[in-house]
């Protein structure tokens, strides 16, 4: 079966300018989880690096986040990406891969994402080589690696395996792409994790909005899913609104009856 999970930062009052931000009050989205019905939380690493996350510290404060975060982390998010091209200091980057893999296998994270989109948008030669690198990183079970891509070309679709695979972002690639269902269709067993969200254009730009109100064709996905039996993780990556925990309830059961 499926499992709904929710992105960090949309159970719990904010004022976040960017919608992907670590909240000051991370712990209470942890007792908020169950309440509602999520079976998880993909924990951020975003672009900020705020010194409240535990995933910023030196080797990842592993003790705070093995008391409060119990079998209730499935996915880390490393949205750091999104404004940091990982190949101008791929050192550095590289290293902080190590770190954020090896917190993943000690408190058995299944997933880190990575987003190879915005300031990290790569050409599918540097793309392939990225691919080669983390498949060179991966030694354990846990965890793997899904790519966030736009555009699913078919020579860098043959490099993906059971250890890095698709990250596929529902808003995102039907903003760029016209074929989004026919990619979903074709490539599920290139895809490892699925970022759920829905996208409204306003003056010639597009913003997350509730599920079900944007361009997402949500009945076609889910029934693209159930036909080929997919039963991975999907995250609500949805929009968090005035009152985000009111929000994240509409979300999650907008989602669940599809399910």
């Amino acid at each position: 079966m499926m499992s709904l999970g929710i992105m960090q930062g949309r159970l719990c009052p904010t004022n976040f300018k960017n919608l992907n931000t670590f909240p000051k009050n991370w712990l209470s989205e942890f007792r908020e989880l169950e309440k509602i019905g999520f079976k998880y939380i993909e924990l951020l690493y975003d672009r900020k690096q705020s010194k409240l996350n535990p995933l910023s510290k030196k080797d990842g404060d592993l003790k705070k986040l093995l008391k409060h975060t119990q079998n209730k982390v499935y996915s880390i998010n490393l949205d750091y990406f999104t404004k940091n091209y990982i190949f101008n200091k791929i050192d550095k980057n590289k290293k902080l891969l190590k770190k954020i893999i090896n917190i993943a296998n000690k408190l058995k994270i299944k997933i880190i994402v990575i987003p190879c989109i915005e300031e990290n948008l790569m050409t599918n030669k540097n793309l392939i080589k990225f691919i080669k690198i983390l498949k060179g990183m991966i030694y354990n079970k846990y965890p793997s690696i899904s790519l966030e891509i736009n555009s699913l070309n078919k020579t860098v679709l043959k490099e993906f395996n059971n250890k890095v695979g698709i990250c596929y972002d529902t808003g995102n690639i039907a903003v760029e792409s016209q074929t989004y269902l026919r990619d979903l269709n074709q490539n599920l067993k290139k895809i490892n994790h699925i970022h759920l969200k829905d996208k409204i254009k306003k003056n010639n730009l597009f913003f997350n909005c509730r599920l079900g109100k944007g361009i997402v064709n949500l009945k076609k996905i889910f029934s693209i899913l159930k036909n080929k039996k997919y039963k991975g993780s999907i995250t609500l990556e949805t929009a968090i609104g005035k009152m985000p925990l009111a929000e994240a309830k509409k979300n999650f059961k907008i989602a669940s009856k599809y399910i």
